[in-house]
């Protein structure tokens, strides 16, 4: 089946460190066809024009086989909605928020403008989860409340301590999307199972991730190939407007 990884870092930041060759190199070794990348932490958190100068190159640079977020710390306020403008006209297609290390709540207002614009554009926002007391679960479920035209995807799925709340809000939303890295298999199989299979993306997370563990992890998981497809790349594909047919064999 075709693959699509849905969250990578590229760039040289004070702990992930990934080069566009790397990525492109891995990329071709797992038999990955496309990625969305985002920028490393520094340019998460402060530099953010510079970060997303940097995905649009390398999306430039990569021939058609990246896709790139564009990031902006809430709290530079107009500025923040000018780069996040900027760079989706630009051709980046959604939007990475990291609370932990941004500064603020998921659910806080002061995210409120940049998910108006990922609203306005039909983007999908990713957003880290998992880490109290800035980014967890229910945090984005309510966030997700308050705007339920706006694609949320839920980066780790709440790893590792909120494993709990993830059922319910599964269950209860309709525009949360969730990304198995660094998420255990079982866990995406109780997923599936409550019948949200077509809300589950593949992600490595990469180089925070093994991309080649996270690969056999997803696919560890029982699901028909319909399901399995949409996870490995097609739910994805459909959040950022990408060309994707599912290609693979009946069951």
């Amino acid at each position: 089946m075709r693959v699509l990884d849905a969250h990578c870092h590229v760039g040289h930041g004070w702990k992930k460190k990934q080069s566009l060759d790397k990525l492109l190199h891995n990329m071709d070794l797992f038999s990955v066809e496309h990625t969305v990348i985002v920028p490393v932490e520094e340019y998460i958190a402060v530099n953010n024009h510079e970060g997303n100068r940097q995905m649009l190159t390398a999306v430039k640079q990569a021939g058609g086989r990246l896709s790139g977020f564009a990031v902006a710390n809430p709290w530079y306020g107009d500025l923040a909605v000018e780069w996040i403008e900027e760079a989706l006209c630009n051709g980046l297609c959604g939007i990475k928020l990291n609370p932990a290390v941004q500064g603020f709540c998921i659910n806080d207002p002061i995210v409120y403008p940049l998910i108006e614009i990922a609203e306005k554009h039909n983007v999908p926002v990713f957003t880290h989860s998992g880490t109290p007391v800035t980014a967890t679960p229910f945090g984005l479920f309510d966030l997700a409340k308050q705007f339920p035209l706006v694609s949320f995807i839920m980066g780790h799925t709440g790893y590792s301590d909120f494993w709990n709340d993830i059922p319910y809000i599964v269950q209860n939303s309709s525009n949360i999307w969730f990304d198995t890295s660094m998420s255990l298999a079982s866990r995406t199989q109780v997923i599936i199972d409550l019948g949200a299979g077509d809300r589950v993306i593949f992600s490595s997370n990469s180089p925070h991730g093994n991309l080649p563990y996270e690969l056999a992890k997803v696919k560890r998981v029982k699901a028909d190939s319909t399901v399995m497809a949409g996870i490995l790349g097609g739910n994805m594909a459909g959040l950022i407007g990408l060309s994707w047919e599912d290609q693979h064999e009946a069951d």
